[in-house]
């Protein structure tokens, strides 16, 4: 059985789902980011790069 959380699985647990325009979006993803960089900067944290699709096809 598949369970999907629509609107009225999240109006169940008290969440109201809300749209918001793409400028609001481009400066939450902005924020965010500045946010997680400082962060990762004061833990010295690095990202590793994999390539794993190169041999997907292999």
């Amino acid at each position: 059985m598949s369970v999907s959380l629509g609107r009225l699985g999240l109006l169940h647990i008290k969440i109201k789902a809300m749209g918001n325009s793409s400028d609001e979006l481009t400066k939450i993803l902005a924020a965010d980011t500045a946010r997680w960089a400082k962060a990762a900067e004061a833990g010295n944290i690095r990202i590793e790069q994999q390539r794993w699709f190169q041999n997907a096809g292999a």
